[in-house]
Formats: structure tokens, C-alpha cells, sequence
């Protein structure tokens, strides 16, 4: 959790989507194995990220304002519960 070291996850079918999510700390990437291209995501603070599909990076991140952000909601936000 240093941001020195990563480690590995593979998508596993057996298991339900939620299945698949893993939290990350600083940093997560998607390589391709064919085309050796490398999509790197850094974030600021902890969310978490899969893979459901081949190509894809889902990123959830986790939202809290005690005032509005002037973003589309028009109300303070506290989206996990």
C-alpha cells in the first residue's frame, strides 16, 4: 500500500461482478497482452477498481460534499451509505 508495489489481479469468472472489485491505493493499470499498451489510472485517495469485461477499467469512487458543488445535484451529497 506503498505505491512501490503492485499486485496482480485476473478477472475470475466463477465469481459475481462484485466479486471482481479490489481496493486500490495510488495507483491501477490494464495491460494488453497483445498489443504490450498500458493504461495507468493514479488517484489522490483510496477507491476501489475492476475489470468486468476484456478492455475495460471501472473506477467507483466515493462522493461527500457538505455544501453543493455546483455539479448538477443542487444538495450537499453523501453517496455512500
Amino acid at each position: 500500500a506503498n505505491c512501490f508495489q503492485m499486485v496482480e489481479r485476473v478477472h475470475v469468472a466463477k465469481l459475481p461482478l462484485q466479486g471482481n472489485f479490489y481496493p486500490v491505493t495510488c495507483r491501477a493499470h490494464l495491460h494488453d497482452v497483445r498489443t504490450h499498451e498500458r493504461l495507468t489510472v493514479h488517484t489522490r485517495q483510496a477507491m476501489a477498481v475492476g475489470s468486468p469485461r476484456a478492455g475495460t477499467l471501472d473506477v467507483l469512487l466515493e462522493r461527500r460534499t457538505s455544501v453543493d458543488d455546483n455539479r448538477g445535484v443542487a444538495q450537499n451529497m453523501l453517496d455512500a451509505l
